[in-house]
């Protein structure tokens, strides 16, 4: 009997390839028209995209254009606008008012054929404003609604969210009146919450709110208006303070961790000013914890910067610490001397120095808002000795 050959591994392999390629060759012969009908599905939809895509593009380019002309005519109506109180004549009061109604069509022809666009919204904003300009405030009113509902993530449906306020405010009446209150309140204003615009936009529409209610002969609901927004200031103004000093507190341990691997460089009243501050930041005085640091660096630098050999880039890195925390200090015990003594515009200098007043409300509405206040307190304390006698 004749002995079998032994398969090899490669013959197998061949042999497997073989099987896989004519099992293959089978499949697509019967499903040919399967797979070209996928592979045609497959390509149009990109097509589709592509095509979308493309589309897409253009009209944000065309609607682009068109803005640009749109907000021309605006700002030109803005200019005649602020023109027409210097001349007597007829004429450039219609010249105004011709152009917000030029620029407001624009505008309107923006949100009907480039409504998906990313200027639909600026453009709803823009034409109300013009509608505004010119005195039609039912129709101001009803686009700056329409922008606030349909677009409540964008930064000018927080604009009109105020300005629905100001249009109800000039159609005048006590009704009206009432109803800017409304639209004042900062309930109204909660969905804008994520805007960096917020803050500001809140406070000179609880100003105006407060201004409305001294109008109704409502003082006591002025005077509520009038305290959110020195609340706001107040509360913003600690949390600068706070956010200054935990940055400086952060330098300060860096540069002291960087001291003290100095050999040599801690005597025992910068490492007790050090322990301080430790034991200050574990208790959450955070404020001490960062005049201890500084103090600790302060005297390295006094004492043994100039006798220790440390390379010039550290030693830039002290003497600038130091100027700036001393600068600082020094502001925000003026600001507080300041404050203590009622002393409200130099201790908002300081303040302004120590921290940039950068947040809302402005320092300006701020002070304004004390005016008012105060203006209905001596007003309320009179009334009261009046009554005595």
């Amino acid at each position: 009997m004749a002995r079998s050959e032994k398969i090899t591994k490669k013959e197998l392999k061949e042999d497997r390839f073989v099987t896989l390629t004519l099992e293959l060759y089978e499949f697509l012969k019967n499903n040919v028209k399967t797979i070209m009908i996928s592979v045609g599905i497959v390509i149009i939809i990109i097509a589709a995209f592509s095509i979308y895509y493309n589309n897409k593009r253009e009209k944000e380019a065309a609607a682009s254009m068109a803005m640009e002309k749109a907000i021309k005519l605006f700002e030109e109506a803005e200019d005649a606008w602020s023109d027409q109180e210097e001349t007597s004549q007829e004429e450039s009061s219609d010249a105004y008012k011709d152009k917000y109604e030029d620029g407001k069509g624009k505008f309107d022809d923006i949100i009907k054929r480039y409504g998906s666009s990313n200027y639909a919204d600026k453009a709803l904003y823009y034409s109300a404003k013009a509608s505004y300009q010119i005195g039609e405030y039912d129709q101001a009113i009803n686009g700056f609604r329409e922008l606030v509902d349909k677009y409540p993530n964008s930064l000018f449906a927080l604009f009109a969210q105020s300005a629905l306020g100001n249009c109800y405010e000039q159609k005048g009446g006590e009704d009206n009146l009432r109803k800017a209150i409304s639209e004042y309140a900062p309930q109204k204003f909660e969905k804008f919450a994520t805007s960096p615009q917020q803050g500001h936009v809140v406070a000179q529409s609880l100003f105006h709110q407060g201004m409305l209610y001294e109008k109704l002969s409502q003082p006591s609901d002025a005077l509520k208006s009038y305290n959110q927004i020195i609340d706001m200031f107040n509360g913003n103004l600690k949390k600068a303070i706070d956010d200054k000093i935990d940055n400086m507190l952060q330098e300060a341990k860096a540069l002291v961790e960087k001291i003290t691997k100095i050999p040599g460089s801690l005597d025992e009243d910068m490492q007790a000013n050090i322990s301080k501050a430790q034991s200050y930041e574990t208790t959450g005085k955070y404020e001490k914890a960062f005049e201890a640091y500084s103090a600790a660096i302060h005297l390295y630098k006094s004492q043994k910067g100039s006798g220790t050999a440390i390379s010039p880039k550290l030693e830039a890195e002290i003497r600038e610490y130091d100027e700036r925390a001393e600068d600082f200090s020094k502001n925000l015990r003026d600001a507080r001397r300041y404050e203590s003594q009622e002393q409200q515009s130099s201790a908002l200098y300081a303040y302004d120095r120590a921290v940039g007043l950068n947040f809302a409300p402005t320092r300006e509405l701020y002070e304004n808002t004390l005016l008012q206040r105060d203006r209905i307190q001596i007003s309320q304390v009179s009334s009261t000795d009046n009554q005595k006698f």
